[in-house]
């Protein structure tokens, strides 16, 4: 389908952001790889040793690209609508988390994390869960599923773009970008020179401190609906490419300095305030040049090929069932302990045919355009 916006026509769906869900989805997986893998086998663990090794204890940066992603996908939504209506927003954002995230909170609580269920504090953590409010306490914000804190997270910037869509469907209404950035550097600000270094990322973290982020995709929707990056031809190739790799080696930048830089993330001022506005930076200038191409570059081809676009696909459930398939493995396949290699794959085939069907059965049922 098609929508009008200044004359132009805007395709509904933008060929190749699947592959930046699934580039999103890839490093979260990585990273919990490592992560896990260094913990339970210490000395022959992990997924890389050395340089390489403390690179992928940061990428937990492909959280940050699905925040520039919703900025992204949620502002467009508001301006895309032809009469802004907040009940009919608020139930296609319920319907597009809140199914598959409630099913997967079931099945996490049965067959990984039962033991909950015997005890108040317990189902105090479930409550807090189905309400999206756990992310509020660190005591619950990782108690049933680890990745679920990141959901609470985008669930309230759903509800800050309901209450600010009037104001940005306006003509002026950019200007919300400038102030959703200065919302997030302030915030953080606060949190590091207010806040004592152990609590720092529950504080960050919380929605103040991503409206930054959220902001970056945010102010890609805006310049996409105007229709500023409809291209074609050679001005396409190359502001796809100059902006593709400005992303990238923005992006790195960040990688290079949070894993070799020598300074711990959370007592460093500039890790904490500013450097998530560049890696997001480097993020959206990525976004832009794959909404340029518009899924006509051969890059985009070799991401189908890989099954990249496949992973983007199916990227929500993959986020909701990766560490519960990592634990049950772990738990109850013993005769894995001493493979690694093989726990891995186990895990990993595991977590994608979960995800599959989730897609397949609940996330497409309840949003079909998902």
């Amino acid at each position: 389908t098609m929508n009008m916006q200044n004359n132009k026509v805007v395709p509904s769906r933008i060929d190749g952001l699947d592959g930046l869900r699934g580039i999103a989805i890839g490093l979260v997986l990585i990273h919990h790889l490592h992560a896990y893998l260094l913990t339970w086998w210490p000395t022959g663990g992990g997924l890389a040793r050395g340089d390489a090794g403390q690179v992928l204890n940061f990428l937990w940066v492909g959280v940050d690209l699905f925040y520039v992603l919703s900025g992204f996908f949620i502002s467009l939504a508001v301006l895309r609508a032809k009469d802004w209506n907040p009940l009919r927003f608020a139930r296609s954002r319920l319907t597009r988390i809140l199914p598959a995230y409630y099913l997967s909170m079931l099945l996490v609580l049965v067959f990984v994390e039962y033991h909950m269920l015997s005890d108040a504090r317990g189902w105090t953590a479930i409550g807090l869960h189905v309400l999206m409010l756990h992310q509020w306490q660190s005591w619950s914000m990782f108690l049933i599923n680890g990745p679920y804190w990141t959901l609470g997270v985008e669930f309230f910037f759903y509800l800050v773009m309901m209450v600010l869509a009037p104001w940005w469907r306006m003509r002026h209404g950019w200007l919300l970008v400038p102030l959703c950035l200065a919302v997030g550097l302030v915030w953080r600000a606060g949190v590091f020179f207010g806040v004592e270094e152990p609590q720092r990322f529950f504080f960050a973290v919380q929605i103040p401190g991503a409206m930054d982020e959220f902001a970056l995709g945010m102010l890609v929707a805006w310049c996409y609906q105007k229709g500023w990056l409809d291209l074609r031809g050679t001005a396409a190739a190359m502001v796809g490419l100059a902006t593709l790799v400005m992303g990238a080696g923005l992006v790195a930048y960040c990688l290079k300095v949070y894993a070799l830089g020598g300074s711990p993330y959370w007592v460093s001022a500039w890790h904490v305030i500013w450097s998530k506005t560049i890696l997001c930076a480097g993020f959206a200038s990525a976004l832009i040049g794959f909404v340029v191409w518009q899924g006509r570059n051969p890059v985009l081809g070799l991401l189908r090929w890989t099954g990249i676009v496949f992973l983007g696909r199916i990227s929500y459930s993959v986020y909701l069932y990766h560490v519960p398939m990592l634990l049950l493995v772990y738990r109850h396949l013993d005769f894995l302990h001493s493979r690694p290699t093989a726990f891995v794959a186990v895990c990993m085939a595991g977590s994608l045919l979960l995800a599959w069907i989730s897609y397949r059965l609940v996330e497409v049922r309840w949003h079909p355009s998902a």
